[in-house]
């Protein structure tokens, strides 16, 4: 495809940038444009879509969506929102000589991009300069399994349109007026009685193919892909038949993505890559195992949130990933500002190193590791270090400024349940009769007021304990820096799980879960601020960091052929 683009399409696009430029305007400034989408049922659009599109994006300039950023905008966003809205505009509008506000705004409705498999190209005459070369490359057959095949090396990329929902005819007749006289008169023909209109770019781009299909403005740079759209809203297989925008439960959507047909698609794109990198065949082998994926984001009274749906093969996953029952997250003081939490490592680590076995780089790298950690700590990585770490767990960072602590203010801390305590007993042995004879350290137990007994690592001219941990439950260990092992050993007066700020932005999180990840912004940027110069600080990201309350995580499988993942960017109420 030429890189000069039509000028027809290059303002359609940036009509769909500016209406979705607000999240990342609101959120980045100057990083590059997300894309809205109205409504939460059925995309409409997708009805003009042929079904072999490889993917599509929808997109809505409904002003009432971005209505709900004004309620986390405080003086100092507003005004950088503004600025990079304005930015953008000027800068996708400025060359095509045409006004968002004024000639696109007034009739664009909702608008999908969509993706689809390439036109044949014709066949090339022996001895052509440009002849193909052919490539071996792995890519699926009929059963599922992988096979080499010759590809060409010519230039084939996907064609792309775009549908562009009109919402007001007669503006819409004097956005193409202007267009008309930009680039000239349009020559015309005629496909199963609907008129393609072809749009020459005068400064020597493509030229731009547009049909009128009932509300819908199709547009594309290749004529046969509008063919093909006229075919699927004439009665031939949708997109839309493809896709189900309601299984991703967002409210006020602002984008949506689909990719139906994951593992053909991937396939068919890298094919059509001859010059990029080749996927190694065990990549593609487990890429082919996700069968569709489907992505939207919401702004919502929380913040901004992030859904995803992947399905799966149902011979995808060897082992179960099991909820976690979220017990250890109690044990966290209301001063943890980072956390991950899951289950069952050990399980995890075991499908790792299957899957390893499969890539010899991968499989070398894991062979060195457990050979360093075999010579320097005479551990055992696979059983020493995750064999007892079957249970749940959490890793926490968290605020303290006492001891080797005060130059940060703050630790790390880690919570493993298990029920082989007999090995785990046994790694931190043999860690400790190492750190007791080579590297000077003194490891002593006491009793805390509570009645839990913790182990303490000191070493000479240390400002008290380095590493300590602690049984605080029969089959519970906690390890942590410094003196945050005696903070996490005893139960918190206030726990995390009882936290304000935590309570909001997880509470609203799938609470069956495979672990979480969780960030108070407010106290990570109070710590890291203090170790940064103040120069270095510019006022918009001060203002950026200020109004986001934290981050939540978190993923699930209701069965073994969906994966569900979550983000929600918690932001501050314009009044807070």
């Amino acid at each position: 495809m030429s890189e000069k683009k039509s000028s027809l399409v290059v303002p359609l696009v940036g009509a769909a940038v500016v209406a979705a430029g607000g999240v990342g305007a609101y959120l980045f400034t100057k990083s590059g444009p997300g894309i809205i989408t109205s409504g939460g049922g059925e995309v409409a659009t997708a009805e003009v879509v042929p079904s072999n599109a490889f993917m599509a994006i929808s997109i809505s300039t409904d002003e009432s969506a971005w209505a709900q950023l004004d309620q986390f905008q405080t003086p100092e966003t507003k005004q950088l929102y503004d600025e990079a809205i304005a930015e953008l505009k000027t800068e996708v509008f400025e060359e095509s000589e045409f006004d968002f506000d004024a000639d696109i705004k007034p009739w664009a409705g909702e608008v999908m991009i969509a993706l689809l498999p390439p036109t044949a190209p014709q066949a090339s005459l022996p001895g052509d300069p440009n002849d193909a070369i052919s490539q071996v490359r792995y890519a699926p057959v009929i059963d599922g399994q992988l096979a080499q095949v010759e590809t060409e090396a010519a230039e084939a990329e996907p064609n792309i349109m775009m549908v562009v929902e009109v919402k007001d005819e007669a503006s819409a007749s004097s956005f193409a007026n202007k267009v008309k006289e930009k680039s000239g008169e349009p020559t015309k023909q005629t496909y199963q009685d609907y008129e393609i209109s072809t749009y020459p770019d005068p400064d020597g781009g493509e030229p731009t193919n547009t049909v009128l299909l009932g509300d819908y403005l199709v547009i594309s740079p290749q004529p046969g892909v509008l063919e093909q759209s006229i075919d699927t809203f004439k009665g031939g297989n949708s997109f839309a038949s493809s896709i189900d925008a309601g299984t991703l439960g967002i409210d006020n959507p602002v984008i949506q993505v689909y990719i139906p047909n994951f593992s053909d698609s991937i396939a068919q794109i890298v094919a059509l890559s001859p010059d990029s990198e080749d996927i190694p065949p065990q990549s593609l082998e487990q890429l082919q195992q996700i069968k569709s994926i489907s992505m939207g984001v919401g702004i919502e009274s929380e913040g901004i949130r992030l859904k995803a749906v992947t399905k799966l093969d149902p011979n995808a996953l060897e082992a179960k990933y099991e909820t976690a029952p979220g017990e250890v997250i109690s044990q966290f003081p209301a001063e943890t500002f980072a956390l991950i939490t899951g289950n069952n490592l050990k399980a995890r680590w075991e499908l790792f190193t299957k899957e390893a076995a499969k890539t010899p780089e991968i499989q070398e790298g894991l062979d060195q590791i457990r050979t360093q950690m075999q010579s320097a700590l005479q551990l055992d990585l696979d059983q020493d270090i995750f064999g007892w770490m079957d249970g749940e767990f959490a890793i926490g960072s968290v605020a303290n400024s006492e001891g080797i602590l005060a130059t940060f203010g703050a630790g790390m801390a880690m919570i493993f349940k298990t029920s082989d305590r007999p090995t785990a007993e046994a790694t931190l042995a043999k860690l400790e009769e190492l750190a007791t004879t080579s590297g000077g350290i003194s490891v002593s137990s006491r009793e805390t007021d509570g009645g839990v007994t913790i182990t303490e690592w000191t070493a000479p001219g240390a400002p008290g304990t380095l590493f300590g941990y602690s049984w605080y439950e029969q089959d519970s260990l906690v390890l942590a820096i410094g003196p945050l092992v005696e903070t996490m050993a005893t139960k918190p007066a206030t726990p995390l799980s009882e936290d304000a700020n935590y309570k909001t932005i997880i509470s609203s999180l799938e609470s069956s879960n495979i672990g979480y990840f969780y960030l108070d912004m407010e106290q990570a940027w109070s710590l890291l601020q203090a170790q940064i110069p103040p120069e270095e600080v510019t006022p918009e990201a001060q203002a950026m960091v200020n109004a986001i309350r934290g981050v939540g995580v978190t993923a699930s499988m209701p069965d073994k052929t969906t994966s569900n993942f979550e983000f929600l960017l918690a932001l501050k109420k314009a009044n807070q």
